[in-house]
């Protein structure tokens, strides 16, 4: 965290409670005058501290499922651009250990994402060695910062309008623009927003009003490189047996309350969790292993922890969705 002070954390704190948040409400928060706040972004950006900002959106109500593919090839060249540029990709990373990529995409339903699979096996043809794909049953926990470095930073709560969360939402065209313009880019003004969506200001801002207290929209976040403040991921994947209803809830509950999970969900394929962990050293990740070990040593079939090594970019509505014509 070489060249951040106590007011860029309270900042990275704040902004993960809400990116959108007006100077005024982020400069009371982290103890900053409304116009230094720009000036502390623009800084973080540059020190690719910030890498986006980007806008958490609720799969569910809008009727699609998040997939996860892990796989091995024997090359890496032009592999890493193809996951960037996915049209239903969510988020893509390289990894060092069992696999050499991972990529998370969503998809309407199963024969959906078995095209997505297909189209995907066909471009690496015959330089892939292995693949293994999962289905998220049931997500246990979204966060952006970790736990640990969170609850080392005192910052007031931001005020939030409260929600009334709808089971089922159909997007029309703009609806489906707002998001992917919110998924490039959740920091952008109104008016460029109105601009990307070819309607007024004044239903920009109510669409998004409406899609945040739908449930819809959740979340906006800066997509923070955890490497620049000191961290490293790891991903790992457990599978597991004989996990009573209880012992599920206890180890959904470890999941949750950890500082160092920032992702998990319970995989539909077998029965297995999959979650991505955040440490400052080698120490943390052993001694986080060894509890996870010691609670569970009975259930675990395996558990594979692989070094998050490069990063995509970070988006939960990508382009394939806009022309997602199932949506009216």
């Amino acid at each position: 965290m070489r060249g951040l002070d106590l007011k860029d954390k309270k900042l990275l704190v704040a902004l993960s409670q809400n990116a959108r948040a007006s100077q005024a409400q982020l400069g009371k928060a982290v103890g900053l005058s409304k116009s230094a706040i720009p000036g502390r972004i623009e800084r973080l950006q540059k020190k690719n501290v910030i890498r986006s900002f980007a806008t958490v959106v609720n799969f569910d109500p809008l009727g699609y499922k998040m997939y996860t593919v892990f796989l091995k090839v024997d090359t890496v060249d032009g592999f890493f651009d193809y996951f960037c540029k996915h049209p239903f990709g969510i988020w893509s990373c390289r990894l060092l250990g069992g696999w050499d990529f991972h990529i998370e995409v969503i998809a309407k339903n199963i024969d959906h994402f078995n095209s997505i699979l297909m189209e995907m096996l066909a471009f690496f043809g015959d330089s892939l060695l292995g693949y293994e794909t999962h289905m998220a049953l049931e997500v246990y926990k979204v966060e952006h910062l970790p736990g640990v470095f969170v609850s080392g930073v005192d910052v007031e709560k931001l005020p939030l309008s409260s929600r009334k969360w709808k089971e089922n939402v159909t997007l029309d065209i703009v609806g489906r623009k707002l998001l992917h313009a919110l998924n490039v880019d959740a920091s952008l003004p109104l008016h460029m927003l109105a601009k990307q969506c070819g309607c007024t200001l004044d239903v920009v801002h109510y669409r998004m009003k409406t899609l945040f207290k739908q449930g819809v929209i959740l979340q906006y976040i800066p997509f923070v490189s955890l490497q620049a403040l000191g961290y490293e991921e790891y991903y790992c994947n457990v599978s597991l047996r004989h996990l009573t209803f209880e012992k599920a809830a206890t180890l959904k509950q470890f999941l949750i309350s950890s500082g160092h999970v920032k992702f998990a969900f319970r995989g539909a394929s077998r029965l297995e969790v999959l979650f991505l962990l955040a440490v400052r050293t080698t120490l943390e990740l052993d001694t986080f292993l060894k509890e996870f070990k010691s609670l569970f040593s009975e259930h675990i079939l395996s558990l594979d922890a692989m070094l998050v090594t490069e990063q995509g970019p970070l988006g939960w509505f990508p382009k394939g969705l806009v022309d997602d014509h199932s949506q009216k």
